[in-house]
């Protein structure tokens, strides 16, 4: 089991107090967390290291000086490694499945579309994240890239040259392009408008040449079938972005600041110009949230538009589209437990907020939190953890999480989604249920339609 970190392709590493391996070892498996690159350079742990040399992680000039992809890249070079490798510790190079969260699930998302890496793993599972989901991907990576040099060297407001830019960002302490990439996201970032159109340093679409990782438009590539067909379990979380209603005074701007710029709801992804039609779309948008009434009215069920809008919408169209190629497997994670490390409950959401399964996979410790001692939790935690573990491991072993009845899995057979899109949602106990998120996804199924065309990247 090859696990991909997330982290917003900004942040994150492998060490082993974050992803301590110890209760997916218990289910007979090789766990392999490789480093990669991330945000402009590499990981905060890397740059003391790279001092006054730079290499570029997410930046992209959007030509041939920086292409990108170089996080994505470094995750190959590692399952290339791993496949070739992995015999000498006990695994076996033909039975490897990728899986990571977040921006981890996106990157093996990529993975997908890369052809290349075909009998490179065998299955991939997807927690919280998509190729297609908004923030996977930077459509104004140039500019962006611009952006952060500037706050270094003016020049580079005027300067649009990119083989200056490459050689200045070479002579740039790392820790000084590090804190100005957060500045970068202080100066954009206004109620996390930016957010929902595509991280500042995530994977883009390269020029077409040797060793390019990624070339065509996401969601068509996938719905024409051009991928790595491998069985897929992928989900989402029942509230992705429930921690924004822990936030009232925040939340209560930014539904104003929404009320006042409707525009401001539209993917980017719709192709939409014409600040009236958008205007109208917007309205739309925000009528399948609230009949129509002000956002700020209903600020805590307007959470449902962040969770929608940056992951759930997304992760189940990519089900959809590749199912008809490919066995895929859907969960939700609604089960809500002290071993998730989050509880705030709200009338009109649901209860799971992002990455809170994640504290069922890995053995976990900082000063914050610690499941090390599994004891401490009550039972039913630790019988949803027994069961996260089994699910994962046995697809990893057999592509398909339940290939033989179990009790501890209550005897359920995991439907594949079809054409009747059934999935099984994790709570106290498990059960198998049709169309997840159906009261707001065929709103924005029907507003994607209405466009008269389907040549997006996300979705």
């Amino acid at each position: 089991m090859f696990y991909i970190y997330g982290g917003g392709f900004v942040e994150g590493n492998s060490l082993d107090h974050i992803y301590g391996p110890e209760y997916l070892l218990d289910q007979e498996v090789v766990i392999v967390v490789p480093n990669y690159r991330v945000g402009p350079f590499g990981t905060t742990r890397t740059v003391t290291i790279l001092t006054n040399w730079t290499v570029l992680g997410f930046l992209s000039t959007q030509d041939m000086v920086v292409p990108g992809n170089n996080g994505l890249k470094d995750q190959l070079l590692a399952l290339e490694w791993t496949h070739e490798n992995i015999h000498l510790f006990g695994g076996d190079p033909k039975k490897i499945t990728i899986f990571g969260q977040s921006a981890g699930s996106a990157s093996v998302t990529y993975h997908l579309l890369h052809t290349e890496s075909e009998g490179l793993f065998r299955g991939a599972i997807c927690e919280s994240g998509s190729f297609l989901c908004p923030w996977a991907y930077q459509r104004r990576a140039r500019e962006y890239a611009f952006k952060t040099a500037s706050l270094i060297n003016e020049n580079f407001k005027t300067n649009n040259d990119s083989q200056a830019l490459l050689e200045f960002l070479q002579s740039v302490p790392a820790e000084e392009l590090d804190e100005v990439s957060y500045q970068l996201s202080l100066t954009e970032n206004h109620q996390n408008r930016q957010l929902l159109q595509g991280f500042f340093y995530a994977p883009v679409i390269e020029p077409e040449h040797d060793g390019a990782f990624l070339t065509k438009k996401m969601y068509g590539q996938l719905k024409s079938g051009d991928f790595v067909k491998v069985p897929t379990l992928m989900g989402f979380n029942s509230e992705e972005n429930l921690i924004y209603a822990s936030l009232p005074e925040w939340l209560e701007q930014a539904m104003v600041t929404y009320d006042a710029n409707l525009d401001w709801l539209v993917p980017d992804d719709m192709d939409v110009y014409d600040v009236e039609k958008r205007k109208e779309i917007g309205a739309a948008i925000r009528s399948i949230y609230t009949g129509g009434a002000p956002l700020a009215e209903l600020a805590v069920p307007s959470v449902r538009y962040y969770s929608d809008n940056l992951f759930t919408r997304s992760i189940r169209k990519q089900a959809e589209l590749q199912s008809k190629f490919s066995d895929v497997y859907f969960y939700q994670f609604s089960y809500d437990g002290k071993l998730g490390n989050f509880s705030f409950t709200a009338d009109g959401v649901e209860n799971i907020t992002h990455g809170e399964e994640i504290k069922y996979i890995w053995r976990m410790y900082d000063k914050y939190y610690d499941n090390s001692d599994l004891g401490k939790f009550p039972m039913a935690d630790r019988t949803t953890q027994y069961r996260i573990q089994k699910i994962w491991a046995d697809f990893a072993k057999y592509l398909n999480p339940t290939p033989r009845k179990s009790d501890l899995l209550q005897g359920i057979q995991w439907p594949k989604v079809t054409d009747e899109f059934q999935y099984v949602d994790i709570l106290e106990n498990l059960e198998i249920k049709r169309d997840p998120k159906n009261q707001t996804y065929l709103g924005w199924e029907e507003i994607y339609n209405s466009l008269g065309y389907d040549d997006f990247d996300t979705y």
